[in-house]
């Protein structure tokens, strides 16, 4: 397949549509949901199968909330720079203090208190406390009793809409 305009017949490209059907468990009534997914690619068929397509489709998940994370806990929508240099040095010290808190995150087991829900890390809470560490504001032990305390349930499937804060900061640059 291609895809072109009659004006711009340069824009021709090759593509292809895999249809995916995928199966999960409602965890509330425990039935099985069945969704249709429509993937479009331009990766050559030679190369990648739909097998291989599907699995890159299952990883991108890890990706997008990997982005959130590092723009909503870090603060990282906004650069306090105007040089692209300083600007670029901003990312980089961001993603390498993102990356530190994730492998503290990740080698943390939650505790697990049991009831109703399985529990996770309150990845804020751990990059507050892990950026007071290294503001040395935090002492090492107050890093490891707030990972092991600052957990949140994982509720899926919730039914209410969840109320969005209107205190985004913004900068002015004179």
């Amino acid at each position: 397949m291609s895809l072109s305009t009659p004006d711009h017949p340069e824009l021709e490209f090759s593509y292809r549509i895999i249809i995916v059907e995928i199966e999960s468990q409602n965890e509330e009534t425990g039935e099985v949901v069945k969704t249709i997914e429509y993937l479009l690619t331009n990766l050559s068929e030679d190369e990648f199968s739909t097998e291989d397509i599907k699995e890159l489709y299952h990883l991108r998940w890890g990706i997008k909330v990997s982005f959130r994370d590092l723009k909503t806990v870090l603060n990282a929508e906004q650069v306090h720079s105007r040089s692209q240099n300083l600007i670029e040095q901003e990312i980089d010290a961001a993603v390498m203090v993102f990356n530190l808190i994730s492998a503290i995150a990740k080698c943390a087991s939650p505790r697990q208190p049991g009831g109703k829900y399985k529990y996770q890390i309150n990845r804020k809470a751990v990059a507050f406390i892990v950026l007071q560490f290294l503001e040395r504001k935090a002492a090492q032990k107050e890093v490891i009793q707030t990972i092991q305390n600052e957990i949140l349930p994982i509720r899926k499937n919730r039914h209410f809409k969840r109320v969005k804060s209107s205190t985004a900061k913004t900068s002015t640059w004179k």
